[in-house]
C-alpha cells in the first residue's frame, strides 16, 4: 500500500470539518502570507545569529538567546495569533448562520468542537514544521542543553493547545454579533496578558536554566510540568465540555457532563495538592487548594443553582426508574432545585477532606503517618490554627449568604424576571454592593480604610482577614451562622427537586406500561 492510500485512507476518516478548515487555510492569503512571515522572519534571525557567532569566535555560546528570539516568534503565533483564528473560525459560523447547516448535517455539537480544534491544531502543527528545524540550529550555537530545549518546544505546543479550546470556548459562549465583539476584545486583551506573563516566565527557563529549581535541576522542572500539566489538562476537559453544552440544544442535557467533570476534578485537585504537601513539605500548598476550590464552587454554583427550574421532555425520558439511582446520582441533572444539592454535596465533600485528611495526619495514621507535623491541626491554639479552621468556613458561608439571597428574592417578588442570565448579573451585583458598602459607612464614619470595626465588614467576602481575629470571634461566628440559615432553608428546595424527579419517573412507568399494553393488544391482532 502506497503512501497516498494511507493518506486518503486517513482523510475518509478523519472529521470532515478538520478537512475544510484545513483545507480553507492552505488556500487562504491570510494563512499563507503569515507562513511565509515567519519563515522570512526565521531566516534574518538565523543570519543575524551567523553573524554574531562569527564576530564573538568559535568558543562563543550564544545559542540561548537565538532560540529565545525563535520562541518569543513561536509565542506570539501560538499564543496569540492561532487562538484568535480559532475564535474566527467558530464565530464566523455562527454569525452567518450556517452553523444550524453543520449541526443538522448530522455532526453533532462535540463533533464540531472537535473538528475546529482538530483543524487549528493541523495549522499550529504547520507553523511548528517551518519554526523547528532553525530553532535544532541554535543547538551547535552552544548556551542551551538538549533536553531544555525540548521541554520548551513541547510545553509551548501545549499551552498553544489549550489556548485554542479556550478561544473556541469563548466563541461558543457569545451568541449574538455585539456579544461576539465584546467577547473578541476582551479574549485578545487576556491573550496580550498571558502572553506577557509566559515570556518572563520563559525566559528565566532559557537564561538560567535548571538552576532557578534548586538542587533537583531537571527532575523538578519536570515535576512542576507534570503538576501544569494535570491542571491544565482537566481545565481543558472542562473547557470542551463547556464549548459543547452551549452549542446542543436548549431540549437537551447541557449540565450533567460538565457538573461530572467539576467533580471529578475537584477530587483530582485534592490528591494533587496532598502530594504536593508530602513531597514539598509545606502545608500551605493545602491552604491555596482550599482557596481555588472556594473560588471555584462559587463560580459553578452561581451558574448551577441558576439554571432554568424545568426539565425538557427529552432530559425527562432518561430520568433513572430506580429510586436509589436518582438519590445516590440525582444532583447531576439539569435544574436550579438540583443544582443546590449538588453545590451542597461537592462542598460538603471538600470540606470534609480539607479537615479530615489533616485530622487523619495528624492522629498519625495509614501510609501517611510520618508527615504528621506537616499540617495545623484545627483545633489548636496557635493563629494559624484558627485561620485554617476558619478561612474555609467563611468562605462557603458567604456562598451561601449571596447565592440563597439571589435565590429567595427571585422566588418570592421577581418570578417573572427569573431568568439565568438576569440572576447571575444579580449575584455580581450583590457582591459588588456587599464589598462597597462596608467602605461607605466607615467614610460616613470617618475612618475610612481602617477597618477598625470587624462588624462593619460582614457583607465584604473580601476582609476574611479582619474577621479571623482570635479575640473577636463574633463576626466570624455570625457570617458562618447565616450561611447555615441559608443553607437550612434551601434543604427544602432541595427536597423539591428530588420529588420532581420522582414525578418524572413515575410519569415515564406509566408511560412505558401503556406502551407496553398498546404492543400487547395489536400483537394478536397481527397473528390473526
Amino acid at each position: 500500500m502506497t503512501q497516498w492510500h494511507i493518506a486518503e485512507r486517513i482523510t475518509d476518516r478523519s472529521n470532515p470539518i478538520v478537512i475544510k478548515e484545513v483545507r480553507q487555510a492552505v488556500k487562504s492569503k491570510a494563512y499563507i502570507g503569515l507562513y511565509l512571515v515567519l519563515l522570512f522572519v526565521c531566516v534574518v534571525i538565523s543570519l543575524f545569529a551567523c553573524g554574531s557567532y562569527l564576530r564573538s569566535g568559535v568558543g562563543s555560546s550564544i545559542g540561548d538567546e537565538v532560540f529565545g528570539a525563535f520562541l518569543v516568534c513561536l509565542w506570539i503565533t501560538g499564543f496569540v495569533l492561532m487562538p484568535m483564528g480559532a475564535f474566527h473560525s467558530l464565530a464566523k459560523e455562527r454569525t452567518e448562520n450556517t452553523f444550524e447547516l453543520l449541526n443538522i448535517s448530522g455532526l453533532g455539537p462535540g463533533k464540531i468542537v472537535r473538528g475546529k480544534l482538530g483543524a487549528a491544531i493541523v495549522q499550529l502543527g504547520l507553523i511548528y514544521s517551518a519554526f523547528v528545524p532553525f530553532m535544532a540550529f541554535t543547538y551547535f550555537l552552544r548556551g542551551i542543553d538538549l533536553p531544555m530545549m525540548i521541554f520548551l518546544i513541547v510545553s509551548t505546543f501545549l499551552i498553544s493547545v489549550f489556548f485554542i479550546m479556550l478561544a473556541i470556548t469563548a466563541s461558543a459562549i457569545a451568541a449574538t454579533k455585539r456579544a461576539f465583539g465584546l467577547m473578541r476584545a476582551g479574549f485578545f486583551f487576556v491573550l496580550i496578558i498571558l502572553c506577557f506573563y509566559i515570556l518572563g516566565g520563559g525566559a528565566s527557563l532559557i537564561f538560567f536554566g535548571g538552576r532557578m529549581f534548586g538542587s533537583g535541576g531537571l527532575s523538578e522542572l519536570l515535576q512542576a510540568a507534570l503538576v501544569t500539566a494535570i491542571v491544565l489538562g482537566s481545565y481543558f476537559v472542562i473547557l470542551y465540555l463547556l464549548a459543547v453544552s452551549r452549542l446542543t440544544f436548549l431540549a437537551d442535557n447541557r449540565s450533567t457532563p460538565l457538573k461530572i467533570a467539576f467533580t471529578v476534578q475537584s477530587l483530582i485537585f485534592a490528591g494533587l495538592f496532598l502530594y504536593l504537601v508530602i513531597e514539598t513539605g509545606e502545608e500551605e500548598f493545602w491552604i491555596v487548594f482550599g482557596l481555588l476550590m472556594a473560588i471555584q464552587w462559587a463560580v459553578v454554583g452561581t451558574f448551577v443553582t441558576t439554571e432554568p427550574e424545568e426539565i425538557s421532555r427529552r432530559v425527562a425520558k432518561t430520568v433513572a426508574k430506580r429510586r436509589i439511582w436518582r438519590w445516590l446520582f440525582g444532583y447531576f441533572w439539569p435544574g436550579c432545585n438540583l443544582g443546590w444539592a449538588y453545590l451542597t454535596l461537592n462542598i460538603v465533600l471538600l470540606l470534609v477532606i480539607y479537615f479530615g485528611v489533616p485530622w487523619i495526619v495528624s492522629l498519625g495514621w495509614g501510609p501517611v503517618a510520618r508527615f504528621g507535623l506537616l499540617f495545623p491541626k484545627p483545633g489548636a491554639a496557635s493563629r494559624n490554627g484558627w485561620m485554617f479552621l476558619m478561612f474555609p468556613l467563611l468562605i462557603v458561608s458567604y456562598i451561601f449568604i449571596f447565592l440563597g439571597l439571589t435565590s429567595i428574592i427571585f422566588r418570592v417578588f421577581a418570578r417573572k424576571q427569573r431568568s439565568p442570565y438576569v440572576q447571575r448579573l444579580f449575584v455580581v451585583i450583590l457582591l459588588a454592593l456587599g464589598a462597597a458598602l462596608p467602605f461607605m459607612i466607615e467614610g460616613l464614619l470617618g475612618i475610612f480604610g481602617t477597618f477598625a470595626n470587624p462588624w462593619l465588614q460582614l457583607s465584604n467576602p473580601f476582609a476574611l482577614w479582619v474577621l479571623v481575629e482570635r479575640p473577636r470571634p463574633g463576626p466570624a461566628l455570625t457570617v458562618i451562622a447565616l450561611g447555615l440559615l441559608f443553607l437550612v432553608v434551601h434543604l427544602r428546595i432541595i427536597g423539591r427537586g428530588y420529588l420532581q424527579l420522582g414525578r418524572i419517573a413515575k410519569a415515564n412507568r406509566a408511560r412505558q406500561a401503556q406502551l407496553d399494553s398498546s404492543a400487547a393488544d395489536l400483537k394478536p391482532k397481527a397473528n390473526g
